[in-house]
């Protein structure tokens, strides 16, 4: 990797992980050490995340091995791969195996983004029935729920937006996180029913345009295989692999 790439990278996870603690901080559910943080919540699924400080060893993660298990919920710990190492064996060797594998990406801001809004609105969640909704929404574009009262209350440069189409009906999700000059982009779901319409590329085009205006200098991401298409095609560059691992 080069200067930039890894500051990128650095840049984009911590901006993930900031958000995870920020969040949990509101509900009592962020532990921090100088090893590793954890967020959990004993009542759902999410966000329920580990996250290292420290280079990989097995003496590490056998540390985080044995916090986990004693905790009441399954956690996930991701960890952004470095070229040509070994984290997946480490990983095997204390009985993990991958859950999912996602790309991280980045932006240099400062292209014009034309706004979409005969194509989408993004509407800013500010009440509660807006954050039922805007939960509702994501758990059929995910697969997974994430509480209403995460949505709104939420931590100070966090927005969440639910996406109408053109004749007014809900479609899809968005969340923005900023940390520093990092425009974190984060939860763009479309509803099953509302997909190859062109709505995932104009929501982009609306959270580059958001993220423009606020004069942010990048914006980062992690994609899924099937969606960094897109985002290639917005100029995002790929910077990383990140693997979350379970027990």
């Amino acid at each position: 990797m080069n200067t930039t790439t890894l500051n990128l990278t650095k840049a984009n996870f911590n901006n993930l992980t900031a958000y995870w603690a920020e969040t949990s901080k509101l509900y009592d559910m962020y532990f921090a050490g100088e090893s590793f943080s954890y967020c959990v919540n004993p009542d759902a699924l999410w966000p329920n995340r580990v996250w290292m400080h420290q280079p990989l060893s097995p003496k590490l993660l056998q540390e985080v091995k044995e916090k986990i298990q004693g905790l009441p919920q399954p956690m996930v710990v991701p960890y952004v791969h470095q070229p040509n190492d070994n984290a997946d064996e480490i990983f095997a060797a204390q009985g993990f195996k991958v859950a999912f594998e996602q790309i991280g990406m980045s932006l240099k801001l400062g292209n014009t983004y034309p706004h979409q809004q005969n194509r989408v609105t993004l509407k800013k969640v500010l009440q509660v029935n807006e954050a039922t909704l805007w939960s509702k929404l994501f758990e059929q574009a995910f697969g997974y729920h994430i509480s209403p009262k995460f949505v709104v209350n939420h931590p100070k440069d966090a927005q969440f937006f639910i996406v109408y189409n053109p004749i007014n009906e809900p479609a899809g999700t968005a969340m923005l996180y900023r940390t520093q000059n990092i425009a974190g982009i984060h939860m763009i779901g479309i509803t099953p029913n509302m997909r190859r319409q062109g709505y995932a590329e104009a929501i982009m085009h609306e959270v580059l345009h958001l993220a423009t205006t606020q004069q942010l200098e990048y914006a980062t991401l992690q994609a899924s295989a099937i969606g960094k298409g897109l985002y290639f095609k917005l100029g995002f560059e790929e910077d990383f692999v990140m693997k979350s691992y379970v027990l």
